[in-house]
């Protein structure tokens, strides 16, 4: 499949999200962010992060990335950075700085793009049990950030009112089940489409001859043809593409001759 159609309409996404998200600190749309603390921690700074993580996606994979690679192994030291930019913009006194000085502003779109390409890269490298490990301390950060701003009576930013800060706290939770959620139906998603039928009857195949020869070992018997060996690296069983490793392929060209595994079963 050419890869170029998907990063040119990731590359048009990102860039389309990253406008609309800078326009909002731009006049007449930045009075949205200036008078709505929803309209700033729930829309916009979402949507740069996203913008950030589609324009990544659309970078070729060969080239000046792969040279750094060995810094972000596992996805853990983009992980780590993004999960730090994210906290520091939800500082009250960060939001409060990013409304009333455009120079933050400036860096608050700059760091939260930042983010997401980092977001993009630490995903593409890492096994489902490390995104699971980041995603649910940001959900968690997310849900007890809007909870937080529910249940106060104290203004935390002095830009916004309560009203706004309790329209911020329930955007954040809506936010916080819909990352979850989301995740949690692309991960599957993604297991189910690299688990193919013919894959999961080969290995189903290879298992089961494995788990005979055993048995003939166990009662003296020496099958006729090698046995193949199933094995399945963490590495490999964590990732959401994993695939039975080097057994699979033995089980499927195994020919056991007549006093073999086969004829074992059939007696």
């Amino acid at each position: 499949m050419n890869p170029w159609p998907l990063r040119s309409r990731s590359f048009a996404a990102g860039m389309l999200l990253a406008m609309l998200a800078c326009a909002l600190s731009l006049p007449p749309a930045r009075m949205l962010i200036e008078q709505s603390m929803l309209w700033h921690m729930a829309v916009q700074m979402p949507m740069l992060v996203a913008a950030g993580s589609l324009l990544m996606r659309s970078a070729p994979t060969a080239g000046l990335l792969d040279r750094f690679t060995g810094w972000n192994a596992f996805g853990l030291t983009g992980f780590i950075a993004a999960q730090g930019i994210i906290a520091y913009w939800m500082l009250p006194l960060a939001i409060d700085r990013a409304v009333v000085l455009p120079a933050t502003d400036v860096l608050k779109i700059v760091s939260l793009l930042a983010c997401g390409a980092l977001l993009a890269r630490a995903f593409a490298r890492s096994v489902a049990v490390v995104q699971l490990f980041f995603l649910g301390y940001a959900v968690s950060m997310l849900g007890s950030l809007g909870l937080y701003l529910l249940g106060t009576n104290r203004r935390l930013c002095n830009a916004y009112s309560l009203e706004s800060q309790f329209s911020a706290g329930v955007s954040m939770l809506i936010l916080a089940s819909a990352l979850a959620i989301a995740w949690t139906g692309f991960t599957l998603r993604r297991r189910e489409g690299s688990r193919g039928p013919e894959q999961g009857a080969v290995a189903s195949r290879a298992i089961e001859v494995t788990a005979l020869c055993d048995l003939q070992r166990d009662t003296g018997n020496r099958p006729a043809s090698p046995c193949p060996l199933v094995s399945v690296p963490l590495a490999d069983a964590l990732h959401p593409r994993a695939k039975i490793a080097e057994g699979v392929g033995k089980a499927q060209d195994l020919r056991l001759e007549p006093g073999g595994v086969d004829s074992g079963v059939q007696a």
